[in-house]
């Protein structure tokens, strides 16, 4: 369950593997676990950490970024914590996220960005962060209500959300659980590789 706390700590070890020994940072957990209303509105819990391995690695992740699309979505950081080589820990204050307009290019969406700083960081710290998102991941121009109803599909009972599982960053484990009422059916397809699927049955939903 990506709402567990610490579940990376299953894979620390397999870090020390070969393969990740030269790289600046390596992905522990990417772990996405999404509650599905029978609105088609979405509740994600976005868990990952992320283990610092270089001075370069350290710099690339002293701020956290997360994009969003406030037209179909809302975003915010629950829980950072640092975790030293040493064993001691430094929790970092969520209540100090900016959130901005994500910087674009030729297309302007409107899309936003959460961002938060860690300060210093050194070779052998893991961060650990949880993130809450509620809503849908589709492609809309405008036209959507400003409330709350903002969050649930204009195909309502639908739920959408495209998943890429490719990393630029070694990644040990990658994770995408999503629970839908049992009465819903799932489609879903791969594109350009393939991963592991499997459909269990869980108090009542699937």
């Amino acid at each position: 369950n990506a709402a567990q706390g610490q579940v990376w700590k299953t894979y620390e070890k397999q870090a020390q593997d070969d393969r990740y020994a030269a790289a600046d940072c390596v992905i522990l957990l990417d772990s996405t676990h999404v509650s599905v209303q029978s609105t088609g509105q979405g509740s994600f819990v976005i868990c990952k950490a992320v283990k610092v391995q270089t001075l370069k690695g350290a710099l690339e992740n002293r701020d956290l970024k997360y994009d969003y699309d406030p037209l179909t979505a809302a975003a915010e950081f629950r829980k950072v914590t640092i975790h030293h080589a040493d064993g001691s820990l430094t929790k970092v204050d969520v209540s100090q996220t900016c959130d901005y307009a994500a910087p674009a290019r030729a297309i302007y969406w409107g899309a936003r960005q959460i961002m938060i700083g860690l300060g210093a960081l050194l070779p052998g710290d893991i961060i650990d962060y949880e993130i809450e998102k509620k809503g849908f991941t589709y492609a809309l121009l405008g036209g959507l209500p400003e409330d709350e109803s903002r969050f649930i599909p204009p195909m309502r009972g639908q739920f959408y959300d495209i998943v890429p599982f490719w990393a630029e960053e070694p990644t040990v484990r990658k994770v995408y659980k999503v629970v839908i009422p049992m009465e819903k059916d799932m489609q879903f397809q791969f594109y350009q590789g393939e991963c592991a699927s499997s459909v269990r049955f869980e108090d009542g939903k699937k």
